[in-house]
This record gives C-alpha cells, structure tokens and sequence, in this order.
C-alpha cells in the first residue's frame, strides 16, 4: 500500500506523467468498449460484411483529411502563439473552410456515388452515405475540441469527450446488428448517433468558450491555414495508405473474407499500441511543442531521451500483455480466422516502429514542416503498396503483413535521417533499431510457439511462453542496464 501511494505521488508531481496515466486510462477503456464489437463483427457478421467495415476504417479518416484540408492542424499549431481573441478568429474560419469544402464533397460524392460503390459495396445508397458523411464530420469536430483540450492540458475533460461518443457508438451498433440487421449499415447508424451527439456539442463548447464575436472571414487566414495544411493532405492519404490500403489490394487479389481476417490481425495489434503510445503522444506533445519554442535543440535532446526510455519499458509491458492473446482472439472468434494471429504479431512489430516514427515527429510540426511529413509517409507508403502488389497475389495475407511491417521501418528511418538534418544532436540511427531488437526475437518466439507449439496443449504453450519471456527479460537487462535503476526506485518508493 506504501508503494502505491508513494508512486501515486511522484506521478502526480509530474506533468508529462500526470497527463499520460490519465490518457492511458481514458484509452484503455476506449479499447475495451470498442473491444465488444469485435466478437460480434466475427461471430454474428458475414466476413464479407465485416470485409466492408474494415474498408470503412480506412475510409472515414481519408474524407476527414479532404474535408478540412489539414486546416485542424494548422489550427493547433497557432495554439500557443497566438492569444484568445486572434485563436477564436482562427478556429472560426477553420470552420468555414470545412462548411465550405463539406458541402462540395457531398455534392461531388452524391452525384457520383457510383464511385463509393466500387470502394465500398454495390448496396450503398445515398441515404446510407449521407448518414456516413455526417458522422465523419461530427466525429472531426468533436476531434478539434478535443485537440484543444488537450493542447490545455485539461486531460480529463479530453478522456471523457473521447469515451463517451465510442460508449454511445458501440451501445447502438450492438443493439442494431443483435436485434434488427447483421451487416455493415448497422454500424454506420451506431457511428451517426455517437459522433453526431458529440458533434453537436463540440458545436456548443467552441462558442462558449471562444466567441465567435471575434470572428471576422479573412482570406490572409484561410490562406495561412491552408499554406500549412494543404502538404499535410497527401501526408496523411500516405499514412492510410501505408496502415489500411492493403486492404484494398487484399480484397482486389483474394476478396472480402481475406480482408475481414487480416482487419481482425491488424485491429488487435492496433488496439494494444494505441492504448499506449497514444495516450503518451497526448501528453508528450505540448511538453515537446512548449520546450521547441524555446529551444529546438533541447527539445530534440529531450524527445530522444523520453523516446528510448519509452523504447525499454514499453516493450516490457508489451511482451506480458501480449502472452494470452492467441487463446483470447480463438475465443472472440471462429477457427476460420486461425491465421489472424499472425498477422496481428507482424503488425503489431510494425505498428510500433510507426508509433516511434511519430513520436520522432511531433518536432517537425513545430517547425511547420509539414512537408517533410508529407515526404516521410509518401515514400513509405509507395514501398508498402508496391510490395503489396507484388507479393499478395502469390503470398496471400502475410505478405501484406510483412509489408507493412518493412515500410514502417523505412519511415522511422527517414524521420530520423529528417530530424538529424535540423538538428545538431545528431540520433543513431543503429542504437535505435537495436534497441528494439530484444521484443522482435521475442515476438519470433511467441509465432513459433504458435506454429509448432501450441497444438500439444495450452500448458506445455504456456510452459515455453514462460521460458521465452524470461530469455527476453535476460536480454533487456543485458540491453538495458538502467533496468537495475527503476528496481532500485521502486525500492527506494516502497521504503519511504
């Protein structure tokens, strides 16, 4: 009981560790609640429906980018250089280019709703999308506020505007695919009643809180917001592509049934690093934005030190969170989606290399570089496409995996060689990559266990998961001498 009340105190003590248990907490529970409606996308879905709600996945964040035109960027970037009067005008012609940009895209879309058909499913209609459409722009304010909130450092008020519209969103698509229809229509409705709530009250918070008295439509502004949030656009099209537009080469080469069982690999791996690298990205990028405007240098020589500190004790608890996750992807699924696992240990490999890479990046927005982002995440992404194209129709799912999982590394490459060239702390690019040596191997362990292992029985399973998480303990003491440090700490907080 010391130990915990003495650790309580030294976390609250501390900002950047106050604001990240909060946001861990916050998403966790996001997770979780999300977490229920996978069982019921695998077991009461066709995989052809499910097929479609993972295309929609990739979907919904591609039209929120072309929407706002990477102005809610720009928007946050002026958090902290201009004062409340000057950030209202902002934040009220950001909404403007979005109302404006909205309208045309509907319009486009409705008219050639052919086009969403071919991407999607042929029994969309215009009702259907329009129901979608709302809930991406409801779902992108409800992001400026809470983008705002954070850039506050009002944490908790940012977890429970998170929470709540996924608690409203999963209630409604249960009830919907349980009671009334088993397909993808249920979910859209169940995202057009969670996101449109809160879109509306996002709405409410913005002209509370910053009066739209101030606002007055400046072209010099829209121009300013757009200078900066235009570079962002392929940027972040690059970015899903790299992290979902397999799906699209999957479905074109195997079908919908292939892309709901990678979806379930992927999801998963998603869903843990999210729940951790998220909440710290949250709490971490005003510290960072804060120490960059005073000076650049020491603000890279602060992210890297947090970064390879987050390198060491992320992996450890990535690698005890990660032991049981076989036996519980069997039971919130079918056999049929045996291979998932897999492809959820490929991804999750890659999606923390990704999670690194961005961490690494938050620098360049406060340069206003955008471009380079852009860059970054283009070239990637061209990689993991031209991959997927050349090895999915031979190799199936697992190709696309290691694809991912390639193109990852190359942008956490780039973003390091990037950061070296704005900065005289120059960061090793080999100390970084050997740093994550020790959970690779680990992860190797756990697919052989799985391939080779796991049919005798989960106690002779578990019986050398135990084995190859003491191997992997060994080796990160070996890597990481501080280890012996923080035991020392905990120590030392449990004797006061």
């Amino acid at each position: 009981m010391k130990l915990i009340d003495n650790i309580y105190s030294y976390v609250t003590k501390n900002k950047l560790l106050k604001n990240y248990s909060i946001y861990s907490i916050g998403r966790v529970v996001s997770a979780l609640i999300s977490l229920v409606l996978i069982p019921v996308f695998t077991k009461k879905l066709p995989k052809n429906e499910f097929g479609i709600i993972g295309l929609l996945w990739i979907i919904n964040p591609i039209l929120t980018r072309l929407i706002n035109l990477g102005s809610d960027v720009s928007l946050s970037l002026k958090y902290y250089k201009l004062n409340k009067q000057e950030l209202s005008n902002y934040l009220y012609n950001t909404l403007l280019v979005i109302i404006i940009v909205a309208i045309l895209i509907w319009t486009l879309l409705v008219f050639k709703i052919n086009w969403i058909k071919s991407i999607l499913d042929n029994t969309i209609n215009v009702v259907i999308f329009t129901l979608l459409y709302i809930s991406i722009l409801s779902k992108m304010l409800n992001t400026m506020m809470n983008s705002f909130l954070q850039l506050s450092n009002k944490a908790i008020m940012n977890v429970i505007m998170t929470i709540t519209p996924t608690i409203v969103t999963t209630i409604v698509t249960y009830y919907f695919i349980i009671n009334i229809e088993q397909n993808y229509i249920s979910y859209i409705i169940g995202l057009f009643i969670g996101n449109g709530i809160f879109g509306i009250i996002s709405i409410i918070y913005f002209l509370k809180n910053y009066s739209i008295k101030y606002f007055k439509p400046s072209i010099t502004i829209i121009k300013n917001l757009l200078r900066i949030g235009i570079p962002i656009i392929p940027g972040t099209i690059a970015g899903l592509i790299l992290s979902a537009g397999d799906r699209f080469i999957i479905k074109y080469f195997i079908g919908l049934s292939a892309v709901a069982i990678y979806v379930y690999g992927y999801r998963f791996s998603e869903y843990i690093l999210t729940s951790i690298f998220q909440p710290f990205q949250k709490s971490l990028t005003p510290v960072l934005l804060e120490k960059a405007a005073k000076n650049f240098e020491d603000a890279t020589r602060y992210s890297h030190k947090v970064i390879y500190k987050q390198i060491m004790l992320v992996t450890i608890l990535l690698a005890i969170i990660i032991i049981p996750f076989n036996n519980l992807m069997t039971i919130m699924s079918s056999n049929s989606y045996y291979i998932s696992y897999i492809i959820f240990l490929i991804c999750l490999s890659g999606i923390l290399l990704n999670n690194i890479s961005n961490t690494y990046r938050i620098l360049f927005n406060h340069l206003e570089k955008t471009e380079i982002n852009m860059t970054i995440v283009l070239c990637s992404s061209i990689f993991n496409l031209a991959l997927n194209i050349l090895l999915v129709p031979y190799y199936g799912i697992i190709a696309s995996a290691i694809s991912t999982l390639l193109s990852y590394l190359l942008m956490l490459i780039l973003s390091i060689i990037f950061l070296n060239h704005y900065t005289f702390i120059k960061i090793d690019i080999k100390d970084i990559l050997i740093s994550i040596m020790p959970f690779m191997l680990y992860v190797l362990m756990l697919y052989l266990i799985y391939i080779y292992i796991s049919e005798y029985g989960i106690f002779i399973e578990y019986f050398f998961k135990t084995i190859s998480f003491i191997i992997f303990i060994a080796i990160m003491i070996w890597f990481y001498p501080e280890l012996i440090i923080y035991k020392n700490k905990l120590k030392r907080l449990n004797s006061k």
